[in-house]
């Protein structure tokens, strides 16, 4: 049995009463809370002394205008047709308009194909489009 077994089955084993628990139950269970501390083979690495996030890829994000508006405007209820989601594309393309990053709020929607919201100034069905045209404009390229 392996110790994450074991310790799950420690952890049951303090949510149940022990005259309830099955044949053998409490013997592992005894066994377990005697296991020593982990191996070097099963040490986990300290996590101060890994490298961290490259802040560089996600840090303009904290500089978005998004940041200070309403969510709900960036991302449309589940059936949301016709001019109320057209409304509420616009207003959230108005942030993005007055954003500093909206550059690359853009690029990084397109490329990792973000599929909800709207992203740099463009809305789902936008980047779709653009995604369409550049397969074209690639597919023609090959064919050259």
């Amino acid at each position: 049995m392996n110790r994450f077994n074991e310790g799950l089955e420690l952890c049951l084993a303090r949510l149940y009463v022990h005259q309830s628990a099955p044949d053998g139950f409490r013997e592992r269970i005894e066994s377990a809370k005697n296991v020593a501390e982990p191996s070097k083979e099963h040490a986990m690495a300290e996590i101060s002394r890994l490298p961290g996030p490259v802040a560089d890829l996600w840090e303009w994000q904290y500089d978005g205008a998004c940041r200070r508006a309403d969510p709900t405007i960036f991302f449309h209820p589940e059936g949301e047709r016709g001019p109320t989601r057209r409304r509420r594309d616009e207003a959230a393309k108005a942030v993005c308009a007055g954003c500093p990053v909206m550059q690359q709020c853009r690029s990084h929607a397109l490329q990792v194909r973000e599929p909800y919201g709207v992203w740099g100034g463009m809305t789902e069905d936008e980047r779709e489009q653009h995604y369409a045209v550049a397969k074209q404009r690639d597919g023609f390229s090959a064919a050259i």
